[in-house]
């Protein structure tokens, strides 16, 4: 499932390494920062459980961000600018950003859960 996240993870990594040249970030890439380090982390989440329940929902906004990001690379790319400078306060990617956010929330409610239940299911094993 975190392969959902592992294609919107490379291009926000991509965009945001300082040694590359053909895009600069301005300021306010803490949006772009900010979006890295949730996909990063909820990446890490599920990669130590397992939450199908949440596939879909992730596959969305991961799918969504990329969509956001390359249209606006693709925009500045054919508009023949050598270099893009990147401001991302628009409101889809803050939507991404609360849908996101809103993913991590349910995957630790449910990495809980899962937690609560397997020391349940050992002591019950153990009783047996």
């Amino acid at each position: 499932m975190a392969y959902n996240l592992q294609t919107l993870i490379t291009i926000l990594e991509g965009i945001l390494d300082p040694d590359q040249s053909r895009w600069i970030v301005d300021e306010n890439n803490a949006h772009l920062q900010s979006l890295l380090d949730k996909a990063t982390s909820l990446q890490q989440l599920l990669d130590k459980s397992s939450l199908t329940k949440l596939d879909t929902q992730i596959r969305e906004v991961a799918h969504q961000a990329e969509d956001i990001i390359e249209s606006h690379m693709v925009d500045h790319m054919l508009s023949g600018s050598e270099c893009v400078i990147f401001t991302f306060s628009t409101p889809d990617l803050q939507q991404v950003t609360r849908d996101l956010d809103s993913v991590m929330e349910q995957a630790g409610r449910l990495v809980e859960m899962e937690d609560d239940k397997m020391p349940r299911e050992l002591d019950s094993a153990m009783e047996q």
